[in-house]
């Protein structure tokens, strides 16, 4: 099994999509018609990655996103930013209302879609990150990573299908476990309740063997310990592991101990 358009990145796995929920009844028709549109140095994170990654294991998050993070990979292709933006342009998105020119990352498409266009924050040279002049984008932490290690998700949807690319599983626990750091970082009390602890509970709990994992998160060095409220098995993070929030539990003790080792 492989892929037409990235024939040299590993398949996942395929999926067949639910029909969604009212609230994003939008949301798979707009990821198809802008991944076939994207330029290919990208890789889809965000929530529509936690969807991927437990669609392709017969699993759906309690959580359902309603937009499409989208990663640039301006270390490979410098215009991959624009070019994206100029894709998105063609489908007749536009700048989201409420973005501020210093994170320009937003963009609405015509039903009500929604955008973000964003880039792995360490690259060297500093990229150029304009999306819509003046408006630049946002940096994500570990996103270099996830762009090395992407996999391909063949889904379908009704009628129609694409080869949706995300992260493997252990550079998108990295990226959850980064974006909790962040969120943390701004608000403490706030981020008790993050999504993103949600994302990394549901992740864990659809781990079958957590070994390939420990080896790609032992790769870069761990960054698990910004997250580490969820060593606490009370956390309600856990909840939504559902019927499996245990055994997800007892593999994130499996992770997070071989991160210590690593790091020891």
């Amino acid at each position: 099994m492989s892929s037409d358009r990235w024939p040299d990145l590993p398949v996942l796995g395929s999926a067949i999509l639910p029909p969604m929920t009212e609230t994003s009844c939008e949301l798979w028709p707009g990821v198809f018609e802008v991944v076939v549109n994207l330029p290919d140095d990208h890789v889809v994170i965000g929530g529509v990655m936690v969807f991927l990654h437990g669609a392709v294991s017969g699993r759906q998050p309690v959580r359902v996103t309603r937009d499409v993070d989208v990663l640039c990979d301006v270390e490979v292709s410098t215009s991959s930013i624009r070019e994206t933006v100029a894709a998105l342009e063609q489908l007749g998105y536009v700048v989201a209302a409420d973005a501020p020119n210093e994170s320009t990352h937003r963009y609405r498409g015509p039903n009500g879609e929604q955008v973000d266009v964003l880039a792995p924050s360490g690259v060297k040279p500093p990229p150029d990150l304009t999306t819509t002049p003046p408006g630049k984008t946002i940096e994500v932490p570990a996103g270099r990573e996830a762009l090395r290690h992407r996999v391909v998700v063949q889904a379908t949807y009704g009628d129609r299908s694409a080869d949706l690319l995300i992260p493997d599983m252990a550079r998108a626990l990295k990226l959850k476990a980064a974006a909790y750091g962040q969120e943390y970082g701004k608000s403490p009390a706030k981020a008790w309740n993050s999504r993103h602890l949600e994302d990394l509970a549901f992740l864990t709990s659809l781990l079958t063997d957590p070994e390939p994992v420990i080896a790609g998160l032992g790769e870069a060095g761990s960054n698990l310990h910004l997250a580490d409220v969820l060593d606490d098995p009370g956390h309600h993070a856990w909840v939504a592991a559902g019927d499996l929030a245990e055994d997800g539990y007892l593999t994130w003790e499996v992770i997070r101990h071989a991160a210590r080792s690593h790091s020891t």
